[in-house]
């Protein structure tokens, strides 16, 4: 298993530890799924999210509980899309993200707003 970082995050926060804590695993590559079925139910973390394959552009994520792997989960990809933000793009104001779940491609928009990201589905034209 290939060493990964990762951050805690709140989503649907207003101010710093409220809202819906999240893990986000960068640097996955490597990892089994029977890993981060490991990992989430040591960490007893509700729907952390592990990201590989990260590019300038998304990743591919995945999303567990401590029962199952989800095939979608809505606060994790938000919370993955700011950590990307966060580490590949802090400096630019707004970016859109693509994360490949297994149900699908999902794109997500992250703006940075101080020191926190708003992130938030594209809308529809």
């Amino acid at each position: 298993m290939t060493e990964a970082n990762y951050f805690h995050v709140d989503v649907f926060a207003t101010r710093s530890l409220t809202g819906n804590g999240l893990a986000v695993f960068l640097n996955t590559d490597e990892w089994s799924s029977s890993v981060m079925q490991s990992v989430t139910q040591e960490m007893r973390q509700f729907e952390p999210i592990f990201l590989s394959n990260i590019s300038a552009i998304g990743a591919t994520a995945r999303v567990f509980t401590v029962d199952e792997e989800l095939a979608f989960a809505g606060h994790p990809v938000l919370g993955a899309a700011a950590v990307l933000h966060r580490k590949l793009h802090a400096a630019t104001l707004s970016r859109t993200w693509q994360l490949k779940l297994p149900s699908g491609q999902v794109e997500v928009t992250t703006t940075t707003s101080g020191n926190a990201y708003l992130a938030e589905p594209p809308v529809p034209i």
